[in-house]
């Protein structure tokens, strides 16, 4: 029987099209990956590293004695067995879990682990840094393994500017308790936000502010200066950081920590990259001290900067008052409800210690907490906003009217 002669029009197929090859993933693509059925889940490394080593963290909620933690529990371990498909895959949403990726997604994150210094869409980035921070508590040669690779990606043009990798990086500075590290994190320039605790626990780990440092400190606290960031030099900078420091006696970053209140010191928690680390540490924020000494010292006289300072603490600076400056109609009013959010509790305590909270009752009988900001107040809400600007009960009013969470970021035009 001779064979049929078939005609076909466009990309059709004789046969049912095959299922594409099913890829194995490669564990040596990357030495962090943490693997399904290898590796503990994070809850469980988090336990054994206090248990094993004096960590200078300590937990945050209530953590069993004994008890399993199955693999599956933790969204960021790797299983090998999932289907990988190299189709084009869609952008996947930040803080996804590994298994909820797509098996395109899948397929692109193994690709891209065999150089992450490439660019990749934020959910990548931030299971990698899960990975990253879990293997921070895996002993002393595998922190300082980490601290390499958060070192290439620090300097990665595709990384710059990520809060995600700011807080991965305080955090392996702060476990191995590596003051050089955080200068050096530091010098590179981290989200405003972050440089303030950044030094913070670089003066509690001793080590003076480096002149490196102050180009990153007046780009990101935009303070003004009579020379221009490209421009300075580091032996200009650490002499009139010694000429600063010569008026109380002590290192810049060590007299503001000084200035701060004994409660800046106590524990607080940390909101890390990997959502099953929940742990604690001091984090003194050194910004409302140190950005008046640094406007002093890069405008005025150096020797003049830190005698005012060392008479009282002093507050942020004063921005310009919209409306010609009649501060009075400014105000800015923070309300959120009962969370189940476990830096609840914290925040509750901190915004109870403040002048302006007021505790209500909405008109569904649910207690809602409320606090205001002044213009001069805005650093405070930020150290609120950080902890509560995805609860679902958090509001934003600005002289009234509400404000939506998209309009609420640092220099926002909403803000003014």
């Amino acid at each position: 029987m001779q064979p049929m002669n078939l005609r076909m029009d466009g990309p059709q197929r004789l046969f049912p099209q095959e299922p594409p090859p099913r890829l194995v993933w490669r564990q040596h693509t990357n030495p962090f990956i943490r693997l399904v059925k290898r590796e503990k889940p994070a809850k469980r490394v988090l336990l054994s590293a206090l248990r094993d080593g004096k960590l200078p963290v300590e937990p945050v909620g209530d953590w069993p004695g004994k008890g399993p933690f199955p693999a599956q529990d933790d969204y960021a371990l790797i299983d090998p067995d999932l289907h990988l498909d190299p189709a084009p895959p869609s952008t996947p949403p930040p803080g996804v879990g590994y298994a909820g990726l797509t098996a395109a997604q899948r397929h692109f994150f193994a690709d891209w682990l065999l150089d992450p210094t490439q660019p990749a869409p934020r959910a990548y980035r931030q299971l990698y840094l899960a990975q990253l921070e879990t293997r921070l508590l895996e002993g002393k040669r595998r922190r300082e393994d980490v601290k390499h690779e958060l070192d290439r990606l620090l300097g990665a043009e595709s990384w710059a500017g990520d809060p995600d990798l700011g807080r991965t990086a305080l955090l392996a500075g702060w476990l191995s308790q590596d003051g050089p590290f955080l200068a050096r994190v530091l010098c590179g320039g981290l989200p405003a936000r972050l440089l303030g605790v950044g030094l913070g626990l670089q003066a509690l780990l001793k080590t003076p502010l480096a002149p490196g440092e102050v180009p990153a400190l007046v780009e990101e606290w935009r303070l003004p200066s009579v020379t221009p960031r490209s421009r300075m030099d580091e032996d200009v900078l650490r002499m009139r950081l010694e000429s600063v420091a010569n008026g109380p006696g002590q290192e810049v970053l060590a007299h503001a920590l000084a200035q701060l209140p004994e409660d800046a010191r106590a524990p607080r928690p940390w909101r890390a990259v990997h959502r099953d680390l929940r742990l604690a540490f001091p984090q003194p924020d050194l910004r409302p001290v140190l950005e008046p000494i640094l406007r002093e010292m890069l405008l005025a006289g150096p020797t003049q900067a830190l005698d005012q300072a060392s008479t009282e603490l002093p507050g942020p600076p004063q921005a310009e008052e919209p409306d010609g400056g009649r501060a009075s109609e400014w105000l800015l009013v923070l309300e959120f409800g009962e969370s189940r959010s476990q830096f609840f509790d914290y925040v509750l305590s901190q915004a109870r210690k403040l002048p302006s909270y007021q505790q209500i009752m909405d008109e569904n009988r649910h207690m809602v907490h409320r606090v205001h900001f002044r213009k001069r107040d805005l650093r405070k809400f930020w150290l609120f906003w950080e902890y509560v600007q995805n609860w679902s009960s958090t509001r934003v009013y600005l002289n009234g009217e509400e404000l939506e969470a998209w309009k609420i970021w640092p220099y926002s035009q909403y803000l003014r």
